[in-house]
């Protein structure tokens, strides 16, 4: 069986075994939802064709799948996949894991992930960067952010390195 987790309305994932079989759930979504609705990365193609069987505990074959995957674990609040895919040199990497879900989910919780843009991705056998604009609000504010990001492959898993902030691009819109 493989694990999927759900949030309620307050953030706070629900772990709930899934084996394929369309289960209720009478919190902010329904595993029928889910399976139906477009993926959080914005990739066009509906969740459960995209980063659900990578919540679910596949591992990406690309930094670009998990750097989306990653994405769309923000805006769904899973929290244990964020843990699960840093690598443990990056800077915000914290031995707490349970301070550091509380913190993935009330950002997750505060936070509409209104559209992400992949700028451009750069790959070798063992590390890669992507770059990309993640537009976001929180208390109707635009947060939106561009950011290069340094993916490291470990015994044969892409984990999240590091981050460096870039200059928004020029000409593109933000959600004020």
């Amino acid at each position: 069986m493989s694990r999927k987790f759900l949030k309620t309305s307050n953030c706070k994932p629900i772990n709930l075994l899934f084996s394929g079989m369309d289960l209720s759930y009478d919190g902010m979504y329904k595993v029928s939802t889910i399976k139906t609705m477009s993926c959080p990365c914005r990739s066009g193609k509906q969740y459960e064709a995209c980063c659900q069987i990578f919540h679910q505990g596949k591992n990406p074959d690309t930094a670009l799948q998990l750097m989306r995957s990653r994405f769309a674990a923000y805006a769904l609040c899973l929290p244990d996949y964020i843990i699960h895919t840093t690598h443990p040199a990056n800077p915000q990497f914290f031995h707490d894991t349970a301070e550091w879900t509380r913190k993935i989910s009330e950002f997750s919780s505060h936070t509409e992930f209104k559209d992400l843009e992949i700028l451009g991705f750069q790959e070798s056998n063992i590390s890669a960067t992507v770059t990309f604009v993640a537009h976001l609000l929180q208390d109707q504010k635009d947060v939106s952010f561009a950011e290069k990001s340094y993916f490291e492959k470990v015994k044969g898993r892409w984990l999240y390195r590091s981050g460096q902030c870039v200059p928004l691009p020029k000409n593109k819109d933000t959600f004020a």
